[in-house]
């Protein structure tokens, strides 16, 4: 009995041993990699500076920006014009007196009649050039804008399909072909390279101001709240944003010769003047938001209700009205800067320049090639003044947003859960056939429907 017993307990004390080597061996073998943290991830969590934190969208905007030089922040607030119908994209220079488009590069260029043949492929290469010549020099991308409102004002008049005035529009299309109209142009100037239109008018139709607009209104404040909205639609499902112009109106007097003076009161002003713009702006933001323009651009009128003593995009008082009264958020863009309106009233090119961006306007359109001199100008301004840089800093944030919108930009989540601000590649904003070929798929559906309500 007793050696039974012996014999079961020797038994049962290898089996225990056997069992505890089968665990032991078990344990030392290394797991499948679903469950093991990789090398490069416990580094991070050893590291004595890993942070779980997220960089936020707009932190990574602001990141961006300190990243850049003083004269590349200010750059990206100019809005300016190219010479000549080419720009060789390895130097950057024009065909017509050899400028480099890009010392101090732009944040945007706006095409005009004069930069265009009639050849889609000559505007899809003028533009990719200059892109080219930007991601060579490792510079942000520069949007395009272009004014093309329709009827006398356009640009692409031997080059895109027709397209009627504002004023014809209203008077001959319904809403359903109206929409048409504008989607086969915005798919064309798309396709073309741009990222803005400076369009439509959104003034309302007046005997004061008849003169100077003629043909470029929808004219009613109905049909202007009514055809703006098809308009703006359109070009914003095709990726072309919409600048609204001219706030908050204009009068006979043309800005390119001389200074107009608004004489209506606040309740005209409210009821009549900036209603079509309040309307645009505050029902899309209440409804998707995905209708709301990109910008609007301030006309060079003085208007007496608001500030007598400076015109509409020198005053502050003007700017936080429009942002008060519309509740808009998105770009404020000046009118052409250089115009005879500014300059036969005393305000040289360099005043211009600082009041307006002093006054809360965020883009500086000037149309010219050179506008380098202002950028220095600009730097010792925010040296001295730190309000003044402040809302440069300001300015700029917007713009880069924009930028992000008009697709120049991704914002995109690193190993660290953090938001990266990257540019977008050239190859993927400049493809000549491929853009060539969408240029005519939609300018045979343009010419089409121009053919059929207004070429009999």
């Amino acid at each position: 009995m007793r050696s039974m017993l012996l014999r079961f307990l020797r038994h049962y004390f290898a089996s225990f041993c056997i069992l505890c080597f089968t665990v032991f061996i078990i344990s030392c073998t290394p797991k499948t990699n679903k469950t093991l943290i990789s090398d490069d991830n416990q580094k991070k969590f050893n590291s004595s500076d890993f942070k779980l934190k997220t960089i936020s969208k707009k932190q990574a905007v602001i990141n961006f920006i300190d990243s850049l030089t003083i004269e590349e922040q200010i750059g990206q607030l100019f809005l300016v014009c190219v010479e000549g119908t080419s720009v060789n994209a390895q130097t950057g220079k024009n065909d017509v007196d050899g400028e480099n488009c890009g010392t101090v590069p732009a944040g945007g260029y706006i095409i005009f009649r004069h930069n265009c043949t009639d050849s889609a492929a000559q505007v899809i290469s003028l533009i990719g050039n200059i892109r080219t010549y930007y991601d060579n020099q490792k510079q942000i991308q520069p949007y395009f804008a272009i004014d093309h409102e329709g009827g006398p004002v356009n640009r692409l008049s031997y080059l895109a399909s027709p397209l009627p005035s504002q004023h014809s529009v209203a008077k001959f299309l319904n809403e359903d072909l109206a929409s048409k109209m504008y989607t086969y142009a915005a798919m064309q100037l798309h396709a073309l390279g741009f990222q803005l239109n400076f369009a439509p008018v959104v003034e309302v139709q007046r005997e004061d101001n008849e003169e100077f607009l003629g043909l470029r209104t929808y004219g009613s404040l109905a049909n202007t709240i009514k055809y703006s909205k098809i308009a703006i639609n359109a070009y914003n499902t095709q990726k072309v944003g919409c600048v609204l112009k001219h706030f908050p109106g204009n009068t006979a007097t043309d800005p390119h010769r001389g200074l107009p003076v608004l004489n209506a009161t606040l309740d005209e002003l409210n009821s009549i003047y900036v209603e079509p713009f309040r309307k645009l702006v505050q029902e899309e933001s209440t409804n998707s938001g995905q209708n709301i323009p990109t910008g609007i651009l301030m006309s060079h009128a003085v208007v007496s209700a608001i500030d007598i003593n400076h015109p509409s995009c020198l005053s502050s008082k003007v700017s936080t009205y429009l942002r008060k009264s519309t509740g808009f958020a998105g770009l404020i863009f000046s009118d052409d800067l250089l115009m005879g309106a500014l300059a036969d009233s005393g305000y040289t090119p360099s005043d211009a320049v600082e009041r307006s961006l002093d006054a809360g306007v965020q883009v500086l359109m000037v149309l010219q090639p050179d506008y380098h001199e202002f950028v220095e100008e600009i730097k010792q301004k925010m040296d001295s003044d730190s309000t003044f840089e402040k809302k440069i800093k300001s300015a700029l944030f917007a713009i880069i947003c924009a930028k992000i919108d008009m697709g120049l930009f991704t914002n995109t989540l690193d190993d660290y859960n953090n938001y990266i601000l990257n540019p977008t590649s050239v190859k993927q904003l400049y493809n000549l056939q491929k853009q060539l070929t969408a240029f005519n798929e939609a300018k045979t559906k343009g010419d089409w429907l121009y053919g059929e309500y207004f070429g009999k």
